[in-house]
């Protein structure tokens, strides 16, 4: 660092005599953006500095440690970046079209879709498709080969490629288009995200305008008029509402079926119950989740009970045929399908989430390893090294110091595969967790 009075704050405010290279590495550089975040990753060094931002390298490790130094520069031009790209998205005919770098994931699950239908690609593009999926495949192979760089390198290229092909299977109609939008954000690997055919909350298809402009009819029905057969109907739904609060069982039933309806079923909702469920898709904030042991459970439980749903006219029926113990088993799966422990702005939420956990009995011990591909390969050198030594040992950590990052947490993963170590959103967690079972 060349800032002198940051070096003397480090230096007076130790606490340990011996600091590590890279504890002081990380202590200078907490107010900078490493160069593996999304937003450096995505804008670019020449970017960067050709808008006048400095890049700060470290004097022992200028290739691989690389700091970002002005974070709101980085935003504006990744806001700049995005809208280039969104002015792209203009001439496709959408009704709204807005950009959102850090998109809220509630905010997100808010949103409906529009209808869309698929196109056929041309011959030589389900060649080209075709052929690079089989490359794909032998890339993945590959990846614990010794020299794995070139192949990570072209599997980021051809991903994206795969991806483009893909997007031109898909497409809506223009009356779809003119109810919907999209939003053009930054994705968790750096790379934009074009989300196409999102209907806001509220949206309904048409003009609200187009509704106030007709008369109201008052339609009567078996003689009666809207009002009366209002009055009539909220008068069955206390004395419903009774019966259902007496009957746990039948509670249980309705619950489940309204879960399900909504979970599990397209279309418009076949319940009378003023109950919302959303699922939750992990694989938006997570590519690697789908491979964990708890992605792959979910994913086996989910589609036994998908094989075994009716068509949701005949729900009701097939649910009330169960015994009590399947119903409560797919209970369980569908509130767990809502469960949002995501990372999020909303303290409440956060709380929610550990009061959960420590209700399951949640320890990640017996869910998640640190891997190259889950964790480590997203940190930095220095966070890699920190993890080594506090799961492992001090020794152990020195003897990675001079890899490779890519190597550095590969052999990271192999030193950690047999401990106990956890990240420390996870360990404090966990030791939550177990403090609620001592009590």
């Amino acid at each position: 660092s060349d800032d002198h009075a940051a070096q003397e704050q480090v230096w007076a405010g130790r606490t340990d005599n011996d600091l590590s290279d890279y504890a002081i590495r990380r202590l200078l550089t907490r107010a900078k953006v490493e160069a593996n975040d999304r937003r450096a990753r995505f804008v670019g060094v020449k970017a960067y500095e050709a808008a006048g931002g400095v890049i700060v390298r470290d004097l022992f490790d200028a290739e691989d440690e690389v700091y970002f130094s002005d974070s709101q520069l980085l935003d504006r031009l990744v806001s700049e970046k995005l809208g280039a790209i969104a002015g792209g998205v203009h001439g496709e005919g959408w009704q709204w079209i807005e950009v959102q770098p850090d998109p809220d994931l509630f905010h997100l699950g808010r949103f409906g879709r529009a209808e869309s239908c698929e196109l056929q690609l041309s011959e030589s593009e389900e060649e080209r498709l075709s052929r690079l999926s089989a490359r794909y495949d032998e890339l993945v192979t590959a990846l614990d080969e010794e020299d794995e760089t070139a192949e990570t390198t072209e599997l980021d290229q051809i991903s994206i490629e795969i991806a483009q092909l893909q997007q031109k299977k898909e497409d809506w109609p223009g009356e779809e288009k003119a109810r919907a939008g999209v939003i053009v954000s930054l994705g968790p690997d750096g790379q934009p995200q074009i989300l196409r055919g999102l209907l806001k909350p509220g949206a309904n298809g048409h003009d609200a305008t187009e509704d106030k402009e007709k008369p109201q009819k008052r339609s009567r029905t078996n003689g009666y008029s809207e009002a009366v057969l209002l009055d009539l109907s909220a008068q069955r739904t206390a004395a419903l509402r009774e019966l259902v609060a007496q009957q746990p069982d039948t509670a249980l039933l309705a619950l489940l079926h309204a879960l399900v309806d909504r979970l599990f079923h397209d279309g418009p909702t076949k319940t009378c119950l003023a109950i919302g469920a959303n699922a939750i898709e992990l694989d938006r904030a997570s590519q690697s989740v789908g491979d964990s042991a708890a992605g792959q459970a979910f994913l086996a439980r989910h589609k036994a009970w998908v094989d075994r749903k009716p068509e949701p006219e005949k729900c009701w029926d097939w649910l009330a045929g169960l015994d009590n113990a399947e119903r409560l088993s797919l209970l369980a799966h569908c509130v767990g399908m809502t469960v949002n422990g995501l990372e999020s702005r909303h303290p409440s939420a956060r709380e929610n989430v550990a009061v959960l956990a420590g209700a399951a009995g949640l320890d990640m011990r017996s869910w998640w390893r640190p891997t190259a591909d889950n964790f480590l390969g997203r940190l930095t050198k220095d966070e890699i090294l920190a993890a080594v030594s506090e799961g492992v040992s001090q020794q152990a950590s020195w003897g990675l110091a001079g890899l490779k990052k890519d190597r550095m947490a590969k052999t990271a993963e192999k030193l950690l595969a047999d401990s106990d170590w956890l990240p420390a959103p996870f360990k404090q967690e966990t030791q939550e967790v177990e403090s609620a079972a001592a009590e």
